[in-house]
């Protein structure tokens, strides 16, 4: 396992808050229209369409079979169609509950060492991905316009904020306890899917599926509580928990006929982003039960090929599985999904500087399989 220098922080002068190790013994227990090229991949995000009304599940664009996809896993044991017992599990999740929530984060053990010192940019990607990768001509979001003192700067570090409709929580149970990471909604043909961290699915054993909850704030759930359907990670992060494959999607199950996307929009997301970026994060840290807004910049963490490292002040534990967004745009709330904040030590070891792993063919090959075989 490597473990970061304090030194190796954004300013080492700067008073940098300890955070309670991701890797805590405590908490062990435990975007695409579905259309991208292989590296460089980009798909737009999407507005909030109107209400849709009875569609079926077969009758998902982009879905067919999974099996020519390697190196991809959906886990076994997700609900099945049950709309009764998902109304009763989404509504077991009162305020209360939600607020009982505390973040999931993995014990961190016997990582691997980075490969090289090879850059995202072609030389070095993770294992080649295989399968069908769908292809299309889509532009990114578009940037939100400079603003003022009174607006928005970039980068500003970290504030309170009143949600985003694609980010929310991530709820589910274990024994007595409840948990909570972060997810997001990206725009794919199927308009169900939601990114997370791997650790967030799988954490030495499956993960309940639980419910997510867009826009969370305060027990409150302003767009509805959906239930999963299936679970996606990367079988490379399944054995041996490889944080270079520290990502993974879920389905999400329809709603009153409606699909999520088409209730909050889907941001985003491309491949093969460089190291140096300006991003926005929205995540919900676990000493709070309002989200947290960051703009901020990347740059690579030391040694590894595969990961940033960014400045975002009361980045607690419970913001795993938070996107970086590239031209995130104020005023749509979309932007276009880069990397998934987790992977090494967790995402990082201090509330102010944390971690994510950029999204590659491998992402892609995983997101393209969530699409087709669900």
């Amino acid at each position: 396992m490597r473990l970061r220098n304090p030194q190796n922080s954004y300013d080492s002068q700067a008073p940098h808050a300890a955070r309670t190790p991701r890797s805590s013994l405590g908490r062990t227990v435990l975007a695409a229209t579905a259309v991208l090229a292989l590296t460089g991949s980009i798909a737009a995000p999407a507005s909030a369409a109107p209400a849709a009304t009875g569609r079926a599940d077969a009758a998902i664009v982009g879905q067919g079979d999974p099996s020519p996809y390697t190196g991809v896993e959906r886990l076994a044991g997700d609900a099945t169609d049950d709309p009764a017992a998902d109304q009763a599990a989404q509504d077991s999740w009162t305020p209360e509950e939600m607020r009982a929530a505390i973040p999931m984060d993995r014990k961190i053990a016997d990582q691997p060492q980075p490969a090289g010192d090879a850059t995202p940019n072609g030389s070095a990607d993770a294992e080649a991905a295989s399968g069908p990768i769908d292809q299309a001509s889509a532009g990114p979001a578009e940037a939100a316009a400079p603003q003022t003192q009174d607006g928005v700067v970039s980068p500003r570090g970290s504030w309170p904020s009143s949600g985003v409709p694609t980010v929310g929580a991530i709820f589910f149970k274990i024994g007595l306890t409840n948990w909570r990471c972060t997810g997001t909604v990206i725009n794919t043909a199927s308009k169900n899917i939601i990114a997370t961290a791997g650790h967030c699915i799988f954490k030495y054993v499956p993960m309940p599926s639980g419910v997510f909850v867009p826009g969370y704030r305060d027990g409150q759930s302003p767009y509805g509580k959906w239930s999963v359907k299936s679970r996606w990670i990367d079988t490379t992060w399944k054995k041996n928990r490889n944080p270079d494959y520290d990502y993974g999607f879920l389905v999400l199950k329809d709603q009153r006929g409606r699909r999520v996307q088409d209730v909050t929009g889907g941001n985003g997301w491309r491949t093969n982003a460089p190291y140096f970026n300006y991003v926005e994060i929205t995540g919900y840290p676990g000493n709070r039960n309002t989200p947290l807004q960051c703009i901020t910049s990347t740059r690579q963490l030391k040694k590894y090929a595969w990961h940033v490292e960014f400045p975002c002040d009361g980045f607690a534990n419970g913001v795993s599985g938070s996107l970086l967004m590239e031209n995130f745009n104020n005023g749509s709330q979309l932007g276009t999904a880069i990397a998934s904040l987790g992977g090494v030590d967790d995402g990082g070891k201090s509330d102010n500087v944390s971690s994510a792993v950029l999204w590659n063919s491998r992402t892609a090959a995983l997101l393209n399989a969530a699409v087709r075989g669900q």
